[in-house]
Formats: C-alpha cells, sequence, structure tokens
C-alpha cells in the first residue's frame, strides 16, 4: 500500500493548519522556534499526485486506491457546531462572554501569579489582563 500522512483536506489549507498548531501550543505564527511542518503537502492528494509520488510502486498505489474507493463513509454536516450556553437575563452575549473570561482570570491568578515568581511563564498575569482590557473594548 502506498499512503500519504494527510492533516488537512486541501494543499491551500496549509496555513490554516500553521495557525491552528500555534493555538494549540501557544506560539505565535511570527516565532521562529515555533512547530511547523517542512512542507505544505499535508493534504489529502488525489490519485494522480500519488501516482507522482509513487510511480514505481502503481500496483501500491492501485491497491490502495481500490480499497479507498470500496469504503463507503458518509458524513453529516453539522448544521450548528457551537455550544449553547445560557445567558443571565442582565447580560448580552458579549457581557457575559467577557465576565466569564474574566472570573476564569480571577480563578487562575494565584497560580499565574506563583509560576510567575518560578519564572514558568512567558506572559505574566498583568499581561494577561491588558490583553482582557484590549479586546473587550
Amino acid at each position: 500500500m502506498a499512503t500519504n500522512d494527510s492533516h488537512y483536506l486541501r494543499k491551500e489549507d496549509a496555513r490554516a493548519h500553521e495557525i491552528l498548531m500555534c493555538i494549540q501550543t501557544g506560539k505565535n505564527f511570527t516565532d521562529p522556534n515555533r512547530m511547523r511542518w517542512s512542507t505544505p503537502d499535508f493534504y489529502l492528494k488525489t490519485h494522480q499526485e500519488m501516482m507522482q509520488l509513487f510511480g514505481e510502486l502503481e500496483d501500491a498505489v492501485d491497491r490502495t486506491w481500490e480499497i479507498a474507493q470500496r469504503c463507503q463513509v458518509t458524513l453529516e454536516k453539522v448544521v450548528d457546531p457551537f455550544p449553547r450556553f445560557d445567558i443571565p437575563v442582565e447580560h448580552t452575549t458579549d457581557t457575559y462572554f467577557e465576565y466569564v473570561a474574566r472570573m476564569g482570570f480571577e480563578k487562575r491568578r494565584s497560580r499565574l501569579e506563583a509560576m510567575q515568581v518560578k519564572g514558568a511563564l512567558k506572559h505574566g498575569p498583568g499581561r494577561v489582563r491588558e490583553r482582557l482590557d484590549r479586546e473587550s473594548r
């Protein structure tokens, strides 16, 4: 069998995938030390593209293709993939989001401060508070 490591559907999805990896690893896109792939080729390739890669193993590509054609999977599109939250009557969606974000920060602040003292944080609680203030404007 001839297979390809696929992390996203189309080649043009490579940048979006890199941004997602930055979010998952807590890195900035401009960070030269962030996790990244060496090529944008981790997408689902066509039969023709696989033949270009593994042409000397044509039988293996063909067998892989035959197996893939036997798979009958239908994925239903999720109409509303986002969770629903009950918003208290005294809040709008925006004010409640800000309230929950600030409460979460306050809940974690003492732990963050302790980690900052140990030098275990890239950005301290002050920077987090600044960002909360900036993004809630």
